[in-house]
């Protein structure tokens, strides 16, 4: 049997009405499954019932809210019922039952939801429901013998016996025969005996009025059947108001209808219930539609559609439409030309534009009122290095030691350890590492130097090695954007907080110099729920290569700066932060990558220690301040000799941070010297 909780879903997608019904049965396991006539059950809370009930059979809702009246035919008896009677069912999606078959067709309001309306023949419409396909019923399932294309046909002529008043009987072009002979829309027929609720009861009536004056009926006339709608809504409608609107209707309120421009549309109101049916309106042109049981395929935003005009009435529907078909659209249109003079196609496109708008999801919306902020938890997975759930960048030339850096990281989070000295972990889990540049047996090299350096350092008790760090790999070959369902659900399975990307430029789909690509690849980093390490290159400038995208989208860009001496097996590094979104800029961070005898450590460096080239990679004013903390007040000349700047360079970094970060003492034979501004 198909998984039932997956079908369930399946119809739930296509705008149905879903209520979970007891394991081989028909009585729903809800009490209150008549709350699912008027809204649909969330996806999660249907999860939930077929979490606990895995064997659950699935009842869907019948009538306006899945868009669809089911005819139950039971058995041969059934079938001579109809036969009797004169009825053709129209061919449509047909569902094979344990006694007989259910016929599943477009919703139509004038049917009526009961039992014994012929012998061994009931409709389920509004207020109704039926056992859905692959369900079971004493060990015999429900199955689709007609699939009709996935699509329900509209049923065309109501016999009497099915009408939920004795109106008449509805012809194939939409129209009641009323025993004088007259012809009627539906709407009209349906408004008049059941009235309408609180909040639709003046629209209708103007609607009613302004119909039957159009049509030349006498306004004594309008205003008894206008009162017997009144009397039929919940409330009733006053003498009063009914007479306000009879008089408005067939005086001032017909000449406010005006004809749209050809070509010019104005901006409609719109109205989305609950359900999420759309109705778009003009007030001033007196043109409503009304896109209903709206569903969406990967091809299709498929619906009820239903166009009346404050004058004419329902002009068309409610018909099934489709809102990205095209064709679909030009037979409205013909359809819509000949029974009103409008611009009907450019109606439809402003009407279906805004109908798909409001069919986005709008679950990324978040209410910045709800849930509170935990203060004490930082925003860095790092501190003051690599922000929690955000990308950042580090860059710098090739044999700068970035991917080595790229791999420290990981196994720092991985393994909760300061594997970089001064690069401390706040949290811990598993690290993914998407590589373009090597491959795995490479990586697994490293980090057994790395290890082995850990181990030199006395970080733990007990000597760790590479399957004390949970870093999981993956070798990558298409761009990454590609790659995103694969790695969300990877990420997803190992519930990691970090994830590297070794390199930025082969890990695009298009240019690095393009916004685009750049957005795109952004765009898809968050949409892993991480932080992200893009390790990148520079350009010929020793920039970041490619588009200032890649700069503005980061959260935290580092800048990796190499010197290595002739003959050393090290390389002194300067961590130079060029933007923060979390905090002010941290000071540049100095370390040692030594790699000797299948060994990898990092340690920190301070800037004093950097040799003159790495150090001038530092900021000017950052030198200055860590030089001035290491003694008494200096003179710009000491400064100059010590940083090897020239004085101009040292004097214009000191008079701009002059009352903010520096103070300058004169003494009492004119000598001049800075120190450090008090804090």
């Amino acid at each position: 049997m198909p998984k039932l909780l997956d079908a369930a879903l399946a119809y739930a997608a296509r705008g149905m009405s879903v209520i979970p019904l007891k394991p081989q049965d028909k009585r729903p396991l809800l009490t209150s499954w008549k709350d699912y006539q008027d809204k649909r059950m969330g996806v999660g809370d249907m999860r939930g019932f077929w979490k606990e009930q895995p064997d659950a059979n699935i009842g869907l809702v019948t009538g306006a809210i899945s868009g669809m009246t089911v005819v139950d035919v039971d058995g041969d008896e059934g079938v001579q019922s109809l036969q009797d009677a004169g009825i053709l069912l129209p061919e449509t999606y047909t569902v094979e039952t344990p006694k007989g078959f259910h016929y599943y067709y477009k919703y139509n309001n004038l049917f009526k939801t009961g039992a014994g309306f012929l012998k061994n023949v009931d409709v389920r419409n509004d207020k109704g429901y039926v056992v859905a396909p692959p369900s079971e019923v004493n060990d015999t399932a429900y199955s689709v013998v007609a699939d009709n294309g996935g699509e329900f046909a509209e049923f065309g002529v109501v016999p009497e016996q099915f009408l939920s008043s004795k109106r008449g009987v509805v012809s194939n072009d939409g129209m009641i025969s009323q025993p004088n002979g007259n012809a009627m829309e539906p709407w009209i027929a349906q408004a008049i005996t059941n009235g309408a609720p609180e909040g639709q009861r003046d629209e209708t009536a103007i609607r009613l009025a302004g119909y039957f004056w159009s049509r030349g009926v006498p306004e004594d006339i309008i205003k008894a059947t206008v009162t017997q709608f009144a009397n039929n809504c919940t409330p009733p409608m006053s003498e009063q108001d009914v007479a306000r609107i009879v008089r408005s209707a067939t005086s001032y309120e017909q000449t406010k209808v005006r004809n749209f421009t050809e070509g010019k549309i104005p901006d409609p109101l719109c109205k989305i219930s609950p359900v999420g049916d759309v109705e778009i309106v003009w007030p001033d042109n007196g043109v409503t539609i009304e896109f209903n049981q709206i569903y969406k395929t990967k091809e299709r935003l498929a619906c009820q559609i239903q166009v009346s005009t404050y004058n004419s009435g329902v002009l068309l529907g409610p018909v099934a439409f489709d809102m990205v078909s095209m064709s679909r659209r030009k037979e409205a249109v013909m359809m819509l030309k000949d029974r009103q003079p409008e611009d009907w196609s450019a109606i439809l496109d402003v009407a279906c534009r805004i109908a798909r708008d409001a069919q986005e999801d709008t679950s990324e919306f978040v209410d910045l009122r709800e849930g509170a902020t935990d203060l004490s938890v930082s925003p860095w997975l790092i501190e003051n290095f690599l922000a929690e759930g955000k990308p950042t960048i580090m860059y710098g030339d090739g044999g700068s030691g970035k991917s080595m850096m790229g791999i420290g990281i990981a196994m720092t989070i991985a393994g909760n350890i300061e594997v970089i000295e001064g690069l401390r972990p706040n949290t811990t889990g598993n690290v993914l590492y998407l590589d373009w540049e090597t491959d795995d047996q490479e990586i697994k090299t490293r980090m057994d130097w790395i290890a082995k350096g850990v181990n030199l350092r006395g970080l733990y008790s007990y000597d760790v090695d590479r399957t004390d760090f949970p870093v999981e790999y993956m070798r990558c070959t298409a761009p990454l954007v590609s790659l995103q369902p694969k790695i969300s659900k990877k990420i997803e399975e190992m519930g990691c907080p970090l994830v590297v990307v070794d390199s930025l430029v082969p890990s695009l789909d298009g240019d690095a110099n393009d916004s685009v690509t750049a957005t795109r690849l952004m765009n898809t980093l968050r949409s892993f729920g991480t932080a992200t390490l893009i390790i990148s290159h520079t350009n010929k400038e020793g920039k970041l290569f490619g588009s200032q995208f890649w700069k503005n989208n980061a959260r935290n860009v580092w800048r990796v700066e190499k010197q290595q001496d002739l003959g050393q097996p090290y390389l002194d590094l300067s961590m130079v932060q060029e933007k923060s979104n979390n905090s002010g800029l941290t000071k540049p961070v100095g370390l040692r990558m030594s790699v000797e005898n299948y060994t990898a450590s990092f340690t920190k460096l301070a800037i004093a220690d950097f040799n003159t080239t790495l150090a001038k990679s530092v900021p000017i004013k950052t030198r200055i301040i860590d030089e001035l903390r290491t003694g008494a007040a200096q003179t710009v000349k000491d400064l100059a000799d010590t940083l090897q700047e020239t004085p101009s360079a040292i004097s214009m970094a000191l008079t701009r941070g002059k009352g903010t970060t520096f103070v300058e003492v004169t003494d009492a034979a004119g000598k001049k010297t800075w120190g450090l501004l008090a804090k």
